[in-house]
This record gives structure tokens, C-alpha cells and sequence, in this order.
């Protein structure tokens, strides 16, 4: 009997979540570092010291194009309250569509939460927490279901076309072979008896993190 070869196109390392579904992979967003930490928060933005006033925002100590500056982000006035666009973006220096800072010397946040329509329901990676987006805080200050702490590389996954299913690869089966998911069915499974480098012929939505002890989990598409 002849077998179809599995030929996948996309790919993703899973974490495991009770809570959260596997992101679809094409439906990437943003890939980035957090800048923060703070209880059921993701923070992402640059902060610093305005060193002009009217409708520019200089900060010698930044290289905004390294940082990922774009024209659309979010500046907000974090001494006299106050936020605008940028429209610009030089080396260390942004050009802002309305004038918020009235003097220098006030603090400043730039985001790109809201250019990029961040919405709930979006699902973000980082290190080894899986979370979904609860609030859009402000350009800088998602609500996540859990916490990512700081300085950890994530990415963040619009969920307006969600994974529904994809096949998974089982690398490593050193601690356990049994493998808990919900199908793209909805049905709640649990696969034993793998093992190292084998795949589960079912399309799946969520690996569960109770019940699963095997490693090095690929989902693919």
C-alpha cells in the first residue's frame, strides 16, 4: 500500500498552553523584544528624554531607524500628557504631525501597538509562554493572559485567520511520550506511545500543557 508523503509548507514550534490556541504562522505581525515588565503585561516601546520642543522629538542617545521607528507609531508625552504620530523618522530625530511637547527635558514613549491594529484575541509567543491579548493598553502596553517578562524576544500572531489545524511533529520523548491536544474538531485527545520523530496524522488546534510531557513539539501546515 502506497502512503502520501507528508509535504509541509509552513512550520512553528509549539509551546503548550491549557489556554491558547497554535497561531497561524503566515499571520505574523510583530517579532520583537519586550522593553518592560509588569503583572499580565507586554510592554514593547522607546522611552527617553526630549531634547527639542515644537514638532520634532530629538534624543541624541537613540538611533530611532535601529530601533524600528515607523512613520504611523505612537509618540505620547508622558510628563504633560499628550500623544501624535510620527511623520518622519531620522537617525536621532522624529518628525511628529501635532506639537506636544511645549519644552524640553519631557519624557517620551514611542509604540507601534496601534499602527499595526494589535487587537484582542491575537496571540503572542514569547520564550515559553504562549498568551492571548485581553486589552490594547496604548502603543506600548499590551493586557495579556500571561505575562511575558522583559527583555524576551516574541512574536505576535493576528488571530484573524486562526490555525484551524495543522499536523504535529514529536521530536523528543526523553520525559514522557504522551502528547494532549484538541483536534481541529474539537475533540480532546490524548496520543501515546510515540516516538522520537514521529508525526500525529490529526489536524490540531492546541497542544494542552496538563497532560503533555513530550518535547520539541513542530506544528505543521
Amino acid at each position: 500500500m502506497a502512503y502520501q508523503k507528508l509535504q509541509a509548507s509552513r512550520a512553528l514550534e509549539v509551546i503548550p498552553s491549557d489556554t491558547v490556541n497554535i497561531p497561524n504562522p503566515a499571520m505574523l505581525a510583530i517579532s520583537s523584544t519586550t522593553t518592560g515588565a509588569a503583572a499580565l503585561k507586554l510592554i514593547d516601546g522607546v522611552s527617553g528624554t526630549n531634547s527639542t520642543d515644537g514638532l520634532t522629538l530629538t534624543d541624541a542617545s537613540k538611533n530611532f531607524v535601529s530601533l524600528g521607528v515607523k512613520v504611523g507609531d505612537t509618540v505620547e508625552n508622558t510628563t504633560t500628557p499628550g500623544t501624535t504620530t510620527v511623520t518622519a523618522v531620522n537617525i536621532t530625530e522624529l518628525t511628529l504631525k501635532e506639537d506636544i511637547f511645549a519644552s524640553t527635558g519631557d519624557s517620551y514613549t514611542v509604540g507601534s501597538f496601534l499602527r499595526l491594529g494589535v487587537k484582542i484575541g491575537d496571540i503572542v509567543y514569547g520564550g515559553t509562554v504562549a498568551a492571548t491579548v485581553t486589552a490594547v493598553d496604548s502603543a506600548t502596553q499590551l493586557s495579556v493572559s500571561e505575562a511575558i517578562p522583559t527583555t524576551t524576544a516574541y512574536k505576535l500572531y493576528s488571530n484573524d485567520a486562526p490555525n484551524n489545524g495543522c499536523v504535529l511533529y514529536i521530536g523528543d520523548v526523553a520525559s514522557g511520550v504522551k502528547t494532549r491536544v484538541i483536534t481541529a474538531g474539537g475533540d480532546e485527545v490524548t496520543f501515546r506511545g510515540f516516538t522520537a520523530g514521529s508525526f500525529i496524522p490529526v489536524q490540531v488546534k492546541r497542544v494542552l500543557d496538563t497532560g503533555t510531557d513530550s518535547n520539541f513539539i513542530i506544528a505543521l501546515w
